[in-house]
């Protein structure tokens, strides 16, 4: 085999890898335009459907406990008593402040003082 043969049969095989990979980009990008211009129709929703999915999901709603939490399983006697004035403490700190907020802001729901309450500690 000559020179000649040797390089036109490597000219061949780059000229077909270049055509391989302009094939593939093509396919590429009109699988890509096709799934950009033909969008899958969705469902409407309502805008108070998604504001009720947010409250109903909301971490603000309240926690309902169902059953009681053995204290004595956990921590001994003293660390019980010493929890059990901290929260006592925090109850009536709560009240006193809570009646506070009450009273400067008026006509206020309780939720709402409850809420603004809970930003002061």
């Amino acid at each position: 085999m000559s020179i000649n043969a040797i390089k036109s049969q490597m000219l061949g095989i780059y000229q077909a890898k270049a055509n391989v990979k302009t094939d593939v980009q093509e396919e590429s990008k009109k699988q890509s335009e096709t799934s950009q211009t033909n969008p899958t129709p969705s469902k409407q929703i309502s805008a108070d459907d998604v504001f009720k999915y947010m409250s109903a999901s909301s971490f603000t709603t309240p926690v309902n406990m169902k059953k009681t939490v053995n204290v004595k399983a956990y921590v001994n006697v003293e660390s019980e008593a010493r929890i059990s004035a901290s929260m006592k403490d925090f109850e009536t700190q709560f009240a006193s402040k809570l009646s506070t907020v009450k009273s400067e802001f008026g006509n206020i729901s309780d939720d709402l003082a409850q809420k603004i309450t809970l930003l002061m500690f």
